[in-house]
């Protein structure tokens, strides 16, 4: 008996009297015999195009859908990995990867490129309540890594570039964190020449203590001397963002205390004990490396620094940062002439 035809191959009849529809074909050489799995005509013909448009990959059921892009385990190492190999301290790095273990949880195993901002994000992040920026930092970080590192995503599958990040309020108006200059100068007197560097050279950058040890400590991190009547050389860092900062320098201490911590390539420990403990002794109120960023953006501007001036210096994106966290010290600092309403003038 002649088997029954059709144009992808032959019908073959199953014991319970159904048809099957079966590809048979040679194509460049090689033999294809494989069921469609069709009982219909119009079904089989849908599957014959399938077949046609890529024979080596035909499978009946259908190719197997793309894995999803899940947030697992080996993709935060991998993130941890990547940022102590851009020059992001351990801390940071492992601050990150905290704050994605709470995304972990928030999204479930869903895949990252089908997310929405509206439906996934933000509502995780009202569930969470607290450490907002934060968490929205950590994430648009990971996402950005995901796009620009590993190719995991495009842009249109990124719901985080619509996702602002909160603007901190201004510090002054939560409390001053600006030292004055004589609490600064009377600490460094009882500071150990290491601890007293660190502080010399943050005093005269207004670099962030994290910038700080990425120069110490990276290769890649310069100090080239320029000797310009204005400036003695330019010490070239890593910002935690993963761009270079250059900063000007045109003091003798601040580059001598460079070289020294350069040459000792790290930073000592336990450095913010070390520093209250000198406060203590010199009996001024006690501060942090960590606020003199804040404290050298002040100084300037009290001395008459005009506020873009300062965010280039320090490094700002946008000069209305500084504007924002100093429009209350001191003085206006651009004099613009007004009419007196006492004179004819």
């Amino acid at each position: 008996m002649s088997k029954q035809r059709w144009p992808g191959g032959y019908v073959h009849l199953q014991a319970n009297g159904e048809q099957l529809f079966i590809i048979e074909r040679r194509v460049r050489g090689h033999r294809f015999h494989v069921s469609t799995r069709c009982h219909t005509l119009r079904g089989a013909m849908k599957q014959l195009e399938r077949f046609e448009a890529n024979p080596g990959a035909y499978a009946p059921e259908g190719e197997a859908p793309e894995q999803g892009l899940v947030l697992t385990a080996e993709l935060l190492l991998a993130f941890h990995d990547w940022q102590l190999q851009k020059g992001n301290t351990r801390k940071h790095a492992n601050e990150m990867v905290s704050r994605l273990a709470d995304w972990t949880e928030d999204l479930r195993g869903r895949d990252l490129r089908q997310l929405s901002l509206r439906d996934d994000v933000k509502p995780a992040l009202e569930r969470r309540g607290t450490s907002r920026a934060h968490r929205i930092i950590a994430l648009k970080a990971f996402f950005g890594w995901l796009r620009k590192e590993r190719h995991l995503l495009t842009s249109a599958q990124d719901c985080t570039l619509d996702l602002p990040v909160p603007q901190a309020s201004p510090a002054k108006h939560r409390r001053r964190k600006a030292v004055a200059l004589e609490t600064v100068r009377a600490a460094a007197a009882g500071l150990a020449p290491a601890y007293r560097d660190m502080l010399v050279v943050l005093a005269g950058t207004g670099w962030h203590v994290t910038e700080l040890e990425r120069f110490v400590r990276h290769p890649e991190s310069e100090l080239v001397y320029a000797r310009r009547e204005d400036t003695l050389a330019v010490l070239t860092t890593r910002h935690k963002g993963g761009e270079l900062t250059r900063t000007p320098v045109n003091d003798g201490e601040v580059l001598a205390a460079a070289e020294r911590l350069k040459a000792r390539g790290e930073l000592p420990r336990r450095a913010n004990e070390a520093l209250k403990s000198a406060c203590r002794a010199a009996a001024v109120p006690p501060f942090t490396f960590g606020v003199m960023r804040h404290t050298v953006a002040t100084w300037a501007v009290e001395r008459g620094g005009v506020p873009a001036q300062v965010a280039e210096f320090l490094g700002h994106k946008d000069a209305r940062t500084t504007r924002r966290f100093y429009t209350d010290v001191a003085v206006p600092t651009v004099p613009v002439p007004l009419p007196s309403l006492t004179t004819g003038g």
